[in-house]
């Protein structure tokens, strides 16, 4: 009796997969009569539905991995590896196999990766913080220096005008002596 790989599990948690994977593969292995080990092939969903199809891993892009697809490496799904095709470890030939589950894979989880990036995000919002602070310690400076600056053009251009005019006020005067 031939094995059917059924249908591809596209679940979106971590324990779903598994569990739909280790469904398939208990079937599997009673099916053969014999414990296996598994193998996962990560590739496109197109090669996924062609390896099914074919029985054959024979024409498809695909990286093998012992990892399971419930934590697949991100470098996989970062190059488009999103799917992966799950076969029994000593199988023969890559051209004739029994497809045991397949499916789309989920990114691991990276717990360290995630805290960093918690941390990373807070830090930037204390630099956020601290840009604010010195934005506004730059406009106050500014505001301190042109007020400055316009005060001491204002002075000088009153005692210039001052000056201007006592001039003028002298000559008014010595005119009257005449």
């Amino acid at each position: 009796m031939s094995w059917d790989a059924g249908d591809p599990v596209t679940v979106d948690d971590t324990a779903s997969l598994a569990n739909a994977i280790a469904n398939r593969w208990e079937l599997y292995e009673g099916h053969l009569g014999q414990d296996v080990d598994l193998t996962y092939f990560y590739m496109s969903q197109a090669d996924a539905r062609m390896c099914v199809q074919t029985g054959s891993l024979t024409g498809t892009t695909k990286v093998r991995s012992t990892t399971h697809p419930a934590e697949a490496p991100g470098w996989c799904i970062d190059n488009g590896y999103t799917w992966f095709v799950a076969i029994r470890s000593d199988a023969p030939d890559e051209s004739n196999i029994d497809v045991v589950s397949w499916g789309r894979a989920i990114r691991e989880e990276d717990d360290e990766d995630d805290e960093d990036n918690n941390e990373d995000d807070e830090d930037n919002n204390e630099d956020d913080e601290d840009d604010e602070d010195n934005n506004e310690d730059n406009n106050d400076d500014n505001n301190e220096d042109n007020s400055e600056d316009n005060s001491e053009d204002n002075s000088e251009d009153n005692s210039e005008d001052n000056s201007e005019d006592n001039s003028e006020d002298d000559n008014d005067n010595d005119d009257d002596d005449e």
